[in-house]
């Protein structure tokens, strides 16, 4: 990412490759390089947790995105295999089980790092879906909108919480097997964006996707204030019966908020 300046009227901004650094918990040794593009994402600023700011609508337009070189480049030119980019269709919230939901984790208001993203306060499942989905439901402080979804869920599924990888989010002492990622935009099609699930290794290693979001629901209810996650149990590999989670949300770039916020959640 790089910071830039936007005014009241339209205006050129030049952002060199130089200028753009990694941003938040990256592996070591990650470098930015233009040769493998494939998202071009803008935020507003972002605050400190505890950072004062006056409630504010913010408007903003983007036109003629160019990404170019000093040396003439060859016209492209499809090969390898497909990047982690993908798209899953919204779920209807007609077709998720409207009964059933019991209560996993809480988690207190305001304990963001940032004010102006979403604030997780509550996680709950349904233990024993008949339709062989795990259902996973946060409701946030604040109604979301449907531009985007920044959601992971890690889990401890071998029934060692002493292994694994450390989750990079305000609940350090939880170790995670497998993670769920779905930072995605709305588009025609859906969400699109990083959509699937990988191990701990994996995600060591910077990929969150690995295996893709086939047979993901994902839904937004705005009524509710909640996010909706249903992953088909199978894909999963639980070793145990019973297994520990913790969900996070933030923007479709930036983790902001994890509940519980300490310990883990358990499903029985």
């Amino acid at each position: 990412m790089a910071e830039v300046n936007a005014g009241s009227e339209w205006k050129l901004v030049d952002v060199p490759f130089a200028s753009l650094v990694a941003q938040g918990k990256v592996p070591e040794g990650t470098r930015w390089s233009p040769d493998a593009v494939q998202v071009f994402g803008i935020t507003t600023l972002q605050t400190a947790h505890g950072t004062e700011r006056p409630p504010a609508k913010l408007d903003f337009e983007v036109d003629d995105v160019v990404l170019y070189g000093h040396n003439p480049a060859p016209e492209p030119v499809p090969s390898g295999t497909a990047g982690p980019i993908s798209t899953i269709p919204f779920t209807p919230l007609a077709s998720i089980p409207a009964s059933g939901w019991v209560e996993l984790a809480t988690d207190p208001e305001r304990d963001g790092k940032m004010p102006m993203l979403p604030d997780a306060t509550l996680l709950e499942t349904i233990p024993k879906s008949s339709d062989g989905i795990l259902w996973l439901r946060v409701t946030l402080r604040e109604r979301p909108h449907d531009r985007w979804l920044g959601m992971n869920l890690a889990f401890d599924t071998d029934g060692d919480p002493a292994d694994g990888r450390s989750w990079w989010g305000a609940n350090k002492e939880f170790k995670f097997d497998q993670i769920v990622t779905i930072w995605c935009f709305h588009v025609a099609e859906g969400c699109e964006g990083y959509i699937g699930l990988a191990d701990s290794g994996q995600a060591a290693a910077g990929d969150y996707t690995l295996r893709g979001g086939e047979g993901f629901r994902v839904a937004i209810d705005p009524q509710r204030r909640a996010y909706i996650v249903g992953i088909p149990r199978a894909s999963l590999h639980l070793e145990k019966e019973d297994f520990r989670l913790v969900a996070a949300v933030g923007s479709a770039l930036l983790f902001n908020d994890d509940v519980p916020g300490h310990g883990a959640a358990t499903l029985h």
